[in-house]
């Protein structure tokens, strides 16, 4: 990379195309650290029956899938990436509204935009004026590239190249994602975004045409002939995406066949910068505007296809709402990090100058062509997604006895600490070990977006017995904790560094399927499922750092948990969501139970001080 002595400022993709490949992990070292995942949750007779199983595989057809993962792997640079975005995403048939697609508030909802009405249009002026001052610096390359701490670890930035200009279109089987976002080195883009207010979609150009954003008192005004213009309910044609794939992928079919405008109209979405949305509702907590982006009242002013999508509700509290297949959370953190501070600096004013140019042409709503079938596929839509609306449930809330200075104080990492916590409060709670997905990163390789991280450990299983025992040695529990902190943190190192198992075994399996083979035991075996795989894990979590970033997306099972989590320096911050027709979970309960975890954690290292 000696590429950085020869230009006085990086370029935000400049390192990119030199990022090493990403490695595949030799076939014994995943599977003896599958099997060492999989004990929590076996007995000694399935572990035996499951390591006959393993064993079998690795010296059978394991050998040779394997052989042939290194040999597409010595031609892609990355040769996850392909597979990651069709099985994790495209092939997914399930509605993106509420089941796939996150969201977050902005941390302002806290402090200088307490929700109020009337303050729809300019703070979503504002917001929209800083995001495309942020979708500036990509284009022009002047987004600050990615690295650790000490400042040695370049990380791929690849994923904002799918944030902006992105979206998606259904298909009977898979979906189809599209990329329009170019640097200004590598040619034009569009200069439109869309805009949905009451069913009504509006395309809104945001650059004039010398190529200057406009100011954000000239969005302000556009905003507000839109917000004019949709008194009346619209036509809800947005409202088809919140449906199942398959069925939506047929009345999308049938709805660009009545006219070409249609199919014009959903180009004009499709290239859109971002989409806007002035939506109703008038949530009044930080859960509840995290509600409103992933369940919101209504499917009418979404288009769940697309990448990324402001919204700003009747109250004037703001979140998102966006398409997992681009990118991943940690992009859309650098975003929201970026406008947080864009509007400390202004005190969520309106930035820069009032100028309004009288020559700024006006939104254009998109008028579509519809027929009967597509008015009764909207309302098929729609009722698909209010019975899904209606089942998700989030927690929001904060813990305040301590945070990183506390842990960093005790030697304890912040986010191995948080594990171990949703470890014991899912023990407590259901009184068996959880299954754990937590992000690992692997953005140090070309292209690399994310492996699992499995944090549920023998060694995290034995300290969550211990911490229940009233006759366990506090001294004993401490030894325990920190043996299983010191196992995290060294899984998730493994992880991130290209050395997770989930993505390798995911490979092994895609392959199986292309060469036409059986599913080999080790995918039908129960330990594989009970372990999480297969996208199987009843507890998926997630960290956005430490910021002041919220966010959240459904559990991955019916009968599961989200949980995402934001570090302070005296406080942690959680949302927890589940499903409220299952019986089995309850997310005021985990999170209960997870501050009494997170008490008893510090109450341990308290007493290793006395």
């Amino acid at each position: 990379m000696d590429s950085r002595s020869n230009t006085r400022r990086e370029r935000t993709f400049q390192y990119d195309e030199d990022l090493p490949p990403l490695p595949v992990p030799s076939l014994q070292q995943t599977l003896h650290k599958y099997l060492q995942s999989v004990k929590p949750f076996l007995s000694e007779e399935e572990l035996h029956e499951t390591e006959g199983i393993v064993g079998e595989f690795a010296h059978g057809v394991g050998k040779t899938l394997h052989a042939k993962l290194v040999d597409r792997s010595e031609k892609r640079k990355n040769w996850l990436e392909q597979w990651w975005e069709e099985k994790a995403y495209l092939e997914t048939r399930l509605p993106l509204g509420v089941l796939q697609n996150p969201s977050g508030p902005i941390p302002a909802q806290e402090s200088m935009w307490p929700p109020r009405e009337g303050t729809q249009l300019e703070r979503g002026a504002i917001c929209l004026w800083h995001l495309l001052s942020f979708y500036q610096l990509v284009r022009k390359e002047m987004l600050p590239v990615d690295k650790n701490r000490a400042g040695t670890q370049i990380f791929s930035m690849n994923q904002f190249r799918g944030m902006f200009h992105s979206c998606r279109e259904p298909g009977l089987e898979k979906d189809t994602l599209y990329r329009y976002f170019k640097t200004e080195r590598e040619g034009p883009c569009p200069t439109h975004v869309h805009v949905m207010c009451n069913g009504h979609i509006f395309k809104m150009t945001v650059f004039d045409r010398n190529g200057q954003l406009l100011t954000a008192a000239e969005i302000y005004r556009q905003m507000s002939y839109i917000k004019d213009m949709s008194r009346e309910r619209g036509q809800c044609v947005g409202a088809l995406t919140g449906d199942d794939r398959p069925t939506y992928a047929k009345a999308f079919e049938h709805l660009v066949s009545l006219d070409p405008a249609n199919r014009a109209h959903i180009e004009t979405i499709k290239s859109s910068i971002v989409g806007c949305i002035m939506d109703d509702g008038h949530p009044t907590t930080m859960a509840g505007t995290c509600a409103h982006g992933i369940a919101g009242p209504s499917p009418h002013n979404r288009w769940f296809d697309k990448g990324y999508s402001t919204i700003i509700t009747s109250n004037g509290c703001a979140c998102s709402n966006l398409d997992h297949a681009p990118f991943d959370g940690m992009v859309v953190v650098a975003l929201s990090m970026y406008i947080h501070h864009r509007m400390l600096k202004d005190g969520g004013d309106m930035p820069g100058k009032p100028t309004v140019r009288p020559d700024i042409p006006m939104p254009i709503e998109m008028i579509f062509t519809v027929d009967q079938r597509v008015r009764d596929d909207i309302q098929h839509a729609t009722e698909t997604y209010h019975k899904l609306a209606s089942t998700f449930d989030i927690v929001c809330s904060s813990y305040y006895q301590y945070g990183k200075d506390f842990m960093k104080k005790h030697k304890m990492h912040p986010d191995a600490t948080i594990q171990l916590a949703l470890q014991l409060a899912y023990y407590t709670a259901t009184g068996k070990p959880g299954a754990a997905y937590e992000t690992a990163t692997t953005r140090q390789f070309y292209h690399g977006r994310t492996d699992t991280m499995r944090s549920c450990s023998m060694e995290a299983i034995d300290w969550c017995k211990a911490m229940l025992d009233s006759r366990a040695d506090p001294t004993h529990q401490l030894s325990l904790l920190r043996r299983a902190h010191d196992k995290h943190n060294t899984l998730m190192a493994e992880a991130a560094s290209g050395q997770g198992i989930d993505r390798h075994l995911l490979g092994l399996y895609i392959l199986s399927q292309e060469m036409g083979l059986p599913v080999p035991d080790l995918f039908t075996d129960k330990a594989y499922t009970l372990s999480g795989g297969g996208g199987n894990f009843p507890l998926s979590t997630s960290t956005l750092g430490y910021t002041p970033i919220l966010g959240s997306i459904a559990p991955m099972r019916n009968d599961g948990y989200m949980c995402c989590y934001r570090i302070g320096k005296e406080e942690l911050q959680f949302t927890v969501s589940a499903f409220k027709n299952c019986a089995e979970t309850d997310a005021y309960q985990l999170f209960h139970e997870i501050t009494l975890a997170l008490n008893k954690i510090g109450n341990l290292l308290l007493s290793a001080k006395l």
